[in-house]
């Protein structure tokens, strides 16, 4: 179902080579278009071949990675979170909440995002590159910390249900496979691309739907928590990865805009400063008059 890491790799070659390609020959104005959108469908394709790759690589230990999931809900215990079990046995009353919570996991990860990237990019296009930034940035940092396996907390802590394989419908297969990695529970990728979903919604968009980001946000960290599949702490790890990404674009375009040089004052310069030839020249409306004010 899930594209494999080599093939969306070899994808986003040919797709940044291309944008390369049109970038060293300028195409015409109406075909702009295409290195500009070969150019994010390589972003993409390598960020996701990088998730994959990366998923398959956080596949340690299990008796680790459980410790670590166990030392991330003592440190929410000293910090007084709301348990994991205790959250999700107030859902476990309604079977029909539960398997909402189930197909929103699923269908509110990927296919979400994809609707709000073509929808950024072709109302907001301005606005693109700071969210694309932001979630690059979070999803290559949160792939990074993921290489260290984190048991979920249905793996972990006795008290979880595994909601996904009891209701339906599954997310993973028996043998542990599945569009993302089981034992990559630290940071949450789900939160880091919820949040930033929501948090543009919310920041470009102006009408009162704008609203929804942030309620796509909100229910999917209930989501990923009911589920079993994260801690709270996973999701507070992914709103912080989110707005690291966007510290770093602001940061670097800050530094892009103040090292340019400043072509329109130094325009304005040249056309209010008197070219050399006319300095000392007297007024052409003056020559041929005397001094004494008469007139010929």
């Amino acid at each position: 179902m899930w594209l494999p890491w080599q093939d969306a790799a070899w994808l986003g070659l040919v797709l940044a080579v291309t944008a390369i390609s049109l970038r060293i020959r300028t195409p015409s104005k109406r075909w702009l278009w295409v290195r500009e959108l070969a150019q994010e469908s390589a972003i993409f394709a390598i960020l996701y071949a990088t998730w994959q790759r990366v998923g398959a690589l956080s596949t340690g230990d299990t008796t680790h990675a459980v410790a670590r999931g166990k030392a991330i809900v003592a440190f929410e215990h000293t910090l007084h979170f709301p348990s994991e079990v205790w959250t999700q046995h107030l859902a476990l009353h309604s079977h029909l909440l539960i398997r909402g919570a189930n197909w929103y996991y699923i269908v509110g990860h990927a296919p979400v995002m994809g609707v709000f990237l073509v929808w950024l990019y072709v109302r907001h296009r301005s606005d693109f590159a700071r969210w694309r930034t932001a979630l690059a940035v979070g999803c290559i940092v949160g792939e990074l910390i993921q290489i260290i396996p984190v048991a979920p907390p249905r793996l972990t802590l006795g008290g979880i249900v595994d909601t996904a394989q009891v209701y339906g419908p599954g997310a993973y297969d028996a043998d542990g496979a599945g569009f993302a990695p089981q034992l990559a529970a630290m940071p949450s990728l789900h939160c880091v691309w919820a949040i930033t979903t929501g948090v543009a919604i919310f920041v470009v968009a102006k009408s009162r739907w704008r609203w929804i980001g942030l309620v796509h946000a909100g229910v999917t960290v209930l989501v990923v928590v009911i589920t079993g599949n994260h801690y709270w702490s996973d999701a507070i790890a992914g709103a912080a990865l989110v707005f690291l990404g966007l510290a770093v674009h602001d940061g670097a375009t800050r530094l892009w805009r103040a090292r340019r040089p400043l072509e329109i004052p130094r325009l304005a310069d040249r056309l209010v400063s008197p070219s050399p030839e006319l300095v000392g020249a007297e007024p052409a409306l003056d020559q041929g008059v005397p001094a004494d004010g008469s007139t010929r």
